[in-house]
């Protein structure tokens, strides 16, 4: 089983420019996104794991190292999560073959 990460269904985005904010009605916090979390967001448009996104990362950014791809995106996730903007959600099958997490 591969644990994935989802946007959840009631936070409302709003693209203002190239600006994404994100809002969940239930605390009325807004989340200005940064061009790292709009491109994850981007990616959580479909269930995604933490490896396919360092991957997908990694394929975007050759010239940085894994280590800090890995650690940019891990703690991304995490912040995400913790603001109930994300949630992780359980998968039996790969999109894309990439290594599971």
């Amino acid at each position: 089983m591969t644990i994935r990460f989802r946007r959840r269904a009631e936070v409302v985005e709003r693209v203002v420019g190239t600006t994404v904010f994100l809002a969940r009605d239930e605390s009325g916090a807004l989340y200005r996104l940064n061009e790292t979390g709009t491109a994850l967001w981007r990616l959580l448009a479909v269930p995604t794991s933490r490896v396919e996104a360092i991957a997908a990362f990694r394929a975007a950014f050759p010239d940085r190292s894994a280590r800090e791809i890995g650690a940019a995106v891990t703690d991304l996730l995490e912040a995400l999560v913790e603001e109930s903007l994300i949630e992780p959600c359980a998968t039996t099958s790969s999109r894309t073959g990439a290594e599971r997490s």
